[in-house]
Parts: C-alpha cells; sequence; structure tokens
C-alpha cells in the first residue's frame, strides 16, 4: 500500500509519517512544497507539490491508495490552503481513484461558521463528503503538547490557564495519540481500530467521521483536580 502524507513537514506531519513508516508493507511518499528532502529514512519517498497546483497534485498522487492530509494554512496566516488548497487536493484524489481520503478537521467545525479556520475545515469535510471518493475524516480537539507548552508552565507555579470562564468546556488531546489515530484510519479499513480513538459520528460503509477526544470538561472541574 502506497500512502501520501500532505503536510508531512509540519510538527503532526511528521509524526503521523513515522507511525506509517512502522507499518510493514506500507510506503510512505511524503509531499513537500519546495524541492524533495533529503530524507535520513530510505522508507520515506519525498516529492514536491503544491495544494494550489493541481497538476503537481496528479503527480504527487500517482500510484497513491491512500491519502492522509494534515495540511493547514491559518497557521502560516493564510486561509488560501484550507479553501482552494483542500478543494484542489480532494479533486485531484478523486481524479487519482484513491481508495480512502483520511481528512484531519476539527471538533465542532460545523457549529462554528464564524471562526475561519472551522469553517474551512466544514467546506473541506463538504466537499469530501459529495465526491464519490472514501474517506475518514478525524475531528481533532486543541492539541495540549503543540508550540509554547502555557498550560504546563502555568501549572508548575500553581495557576491553570485557560480561553473562557470557568464553565467553558474545553478537550484536548496530545499529538501523538492523534499521530496514531490518523495513521491508523490509513491503514485499516472502515471502522477497525478506531473507536479507540474517539467517538464516531458517522459510519456508513468507507465514510466514516470520528471525533477524537470528544469528552468535554468546564475549566471549573480542572480546577478542582
Amino acid at each position: 500500500m502506497r500512502v501520501l502524507v500532505v503536510g508531512a513537514t509540519g510538527s503532526l506531519g511528521g509524526k503521523i509519517r513515522r507511525n506509517l513508516v512502522a507499518h510493514k508493507n506500507v510506503a510512505v511518499r511524503a509531499m513537500s512544497r519546495k524541492a524533495p528532502v533529503a530524507s535520513a529514512n530510505p522508507d520515506v519517498e519525498w516529492v514536491q507539490g503544491d495544494m494550489m497546483a493541481p497538476a503537481s497534485l496528479d503527480a504527487a498522487l500517482q500510484g497513491v491508495e491512500v491519502v492522509v492530509s494534515s495540511a493547514n494554512g491559518y497557521m502560516k496566516e493564510t486561509l488560501e490552503a484550507d479553501f482552494a488548497g483542500n478543494k484542489n487536493l480532494v479533486e485531484a484524489a478523486a481524479r487519482a481513484r484513491v481508495k480512502r481520503f483520511v481528512f484531519l478537521s476539527i471538533v465542532r467545525c460545523e457549529q462554528a461558521s464564524g471562526v475561519p479556520h472551522f469553517h474551512a475545515k466544514k467546506v473541506a469535510e463538504d466537499l469530501l463528503k459529495a465526491s464519490k471518493v472514501p474517506y475518514v475524516i478525524v475531528r481533532a480537539p486543541a492539541f495540549l503538547d503543540q508550540s509554547q507548552d502555557y498550560m504546563a508552565e502555568g501549572v508548575k507555579v500553581g495557576r491553570f490557564y485557560a480561553v473562557g470562564d470557568r464553565m467553558t468546556k474545553w478537550s484536548y488531546v496530545l499529538t501523538d495519540d492523534l499521530a496514531s489515530c490518523v495513521a491508523r484510519a490509513a491503514l485499516y479499513p472502515r471502522r477497525h481500530g478506531l473507536t479507540a480513538c474517539g467517538n464516531l459520528v458517522q459510519a456508513h460503509d468507507d465514510r466514516v467521521i470520528f471525533e477524537s477526544s470528544p469528552d468535554n470538561f468546564p475549566v471549573s472541574d480542572i480546577h478542582s483536580l
């Protein structure tokens, strides 16, 4: 099985890539917008591609059975990749007739149309649903361990920092756990092994949506720990 990882140079994408490489009989192809990366791991094939350049996506998807996308634009201060880029990738995957598209989305994105990057994920989900491409959509909550860990720093001095009031509900996920679940979604058919990663939202044949770490708790609960 050949799996293309889009967003492979990111923090989460790198973890997904390493999870996939650990499995036998999986050929991992990683896409980068820049020139192919010199990899110390011979099990990773790097290709150059840009979500804003459909022809490059067609080339990257040649011979690919499964595509995994953890790419995002909003972290780089642009939403182009989140709207037009995801559209291009879904359309290219349909042309390539991939057997599965694993898309990293955001928990409750359908309820936050006023938040641009949440809305972009919902738009991409709808494009996948409208396509004939089998998919697994992984809706992730906030990352607990990416960038500066302001929560851990606060706990060290007896404080817990969070957005919202004491009753605002939050859910979090460790990116190591999320990467493992995304890789599992890419490798195993349908729902096999996914229920351990979260709650199934939709499960119909080869079209699955699940939410990773969906349990919400208010900040006041953390204060009581």
